[in-house]
């Protein structure tokens, strides 16, 4: 019967029935609770079936943890490895695409009375940032899991998918996230860069996505991407990311700027005169 089971359980897996092979799974394991195959298909099965209502990568955590302590076979190490990453990927995905909603619904509603569009098109980018950094915290987790395929022999083409799966977050919330969660991110890059390199001498690693919004220059000059908008925030790449005084005041700008930029639309002085005594001086200076 165990042997039945175990077969319908990986065909249910195989056609991405996630939800009966996570049952068949459990079932086995109650049976058998050494049954490393077993563990490692809820294992695996509990990762898919996490999405933005519901994580289940704990559970998943827990029961490959397991199954390492069983020893499994080289036919379930890479069952393990070509499922990690994909479960991540679309678990963040997921969250993304949540946030994003959220965001759209929010700027469907019509503008309010003497609201401007450049009003709105700064809160959009403020409720961009909220979002994003709402569900950091989930989506760190979901790219820190991958980091169990270490235990089942990884390679370098794995750890290789690792940073893929990085940029591609990175990529996707354009970097609308507090300087520190930012930090944790790039650290964690750069720590399995550093496992590859070990592994490969010849590995040239590509330079990681930047970006950001620059909220109170993007609202003075009506556009994120105009290109005064673009000096400074190459500015801000290039050379204030590269110091501890430089970093710490994007925090803080980050930080503050959402709010003041909203004021700034409010306000009854000309973004003209804003230009020339606020932000064309600075442009000039980082020029």
């Amino acid at each position: 019967m165990n042997n039945n089971l175990i077969t319908m359980a990986d065909i249910s897996f195989e056609g991405k029935n996630f939800q009966d092979a996570y049952k068949k799974y459990s079932q086995i394991i109650e049976d058998d609770i050494n049954n490393t195959h077993a563990w490692i298909g809820k294992g695996l099965s509990a990762g898919f079936l996490s999405d933005s209502t519901k994580s289940n990568l704990e559970e998943a955590n827990v029961s490959l943890k397991y199954a390492l302590n069983l020893n499994p076979d080289s036919n379930d190490k890479d069952l393990v490895l070509n499922s990690l990453i994909p479960i991540s990927e679309n678990y963040i995905r997921s969250l993304i695409a949540k946030a994003r909603g959220i965001v759209d619904e929010k700027a469907k509603e019509p503008l309010s009375t003497f609201q401007l569009q450049a009003t709105r098109s700064v809160q959009q980018t403020a409720d961009r940032f909220k979002a994003n950094n709402e569900i950091f915290d989930s989506i760190f987790f979901a790219i820190e899991f991958t980091n169990i395929g270490n235990g089942f022999e990884a390679g370098i083409e794995y750890k290789k998918k690792q940073v893929e799966l990085l940029d591609t977050f990175l990529k996707a919330i354009n970097s609308e996230i507090h300087e520190e969660k930012k930090r944790k991110i790039y650290n964690l890059r750069n720590d399995i860069i550093s496992e590859i390199s070990n592994l490969d001498s010849s590995y040239t690693p590509t330079e990681a996505p930047k970006s950001g919004g620059c909220f109170i220059a993007s609202e003075i000059y009506g556009s994120y991407s105009h290109p005064k908008v673009l000096i400074l925030r190459e500015f801000r790449d290039d050379y204030l990311s590269k110091s501890k005084f430089g970093r710490e005041f994007i925090s803080i700008y980050y930080k503050h700027s959402p709010s003041i930029a909203l004021k700034i639309s409010k306000m009854k002085i000309s973004k003209t005169i804003l230009k020339r005594i606020f932000l064309e001086p600075i442009i000039w200076l980082v020029k």
